[in-house]
């Protein structure tokens, strides 16, 4: 982008925009975004809005170790994006409403 050539700060509309953000939003937004940014994660989320799995089947459907997907799966879950259940010895992760909603915003705006 091209920059001014002279400082040309129109103090009043600047403070206006300036004083209506917040900073500490920007910053969970910013995390929140940062969890689709790896594959990997994107994957899983993807597949999970298809149906409930377990690890084993999202290592199978991403073509990962099931060490690697349960590390991504903490992730997700830290964040409120998936959700797990336990049956016996098995532990289903599901996507959250939350997940659907982050999901279908980054879908919705991927070219």
């Amino acid at each position: 982008m091209d920059s001014c050539d002279l400082l040309c700060l129109d103090l009043e509309a600047a403070e206006e925009v300036r004083s209506s953000l917040d900073r500490d939003r920007a910053v969970l937004l910013a995390t929140t975004a940062r969890v689709f940014a790896d594959p990997t994660r994107l994957l899983i989320v993807q597949a999970l809005a298809r149906r409930e799995l377990c690890g084993c089947d999202l290592g199978w459907i991403c073509g990962q170790s099931d060490k690697v997907v349960s590390h991504h799966l903490g992730r997700l879950k830290r964040d409120g994006i998936v959700a797990s259940r336990r049956e016996g010895k098995v532990v289903f992760a599901s996507l959250t409403e939350r997940g659907r909603v982050l999901l279908d915003v980054i879908e919705g705006v991927a070219v």
